[in-house]
């Protein structure tokens, strides 16, 4: 498996952020969109993720938005929406 496929980094993020509960994990995603299409050339992926944040923003928002999501369930609902 290619470390640029999505799966490799659907598991990167998955352990990384589970494993930190206290990270700001939108904050987390949107610079790893970032880096997908501006570092590693690859702005489909950079579309899908952001596409799939948004989407686990409606239905599991986290505490600083007014939810009370936390990391480990936000990052399953990008996850699942993917």
């Amino acid at each position: 498996m290619s470390i640029h496929s999505p799966a490799a980094v659907a598991g990167w993020l998955s352990l990384s952020l589970r494993a930190a509960c206290d990270c700001w994990a939108i904050a987390t995603l949107r610079s790893v969109a970032l880096m997908l299409e501006h570092g590693l050339g690859r702005p489909e992926e950079a579309r899908a993720l952001d596409a799939a944040v948004d989407r686990a923003l409606e239905t599991t928002p986290t505490p600083d938005l007014g939810g009370s999501a936390t990391t480990a369930e936000f990052t399953d609902a990008v996850l699942a929406s993917a």
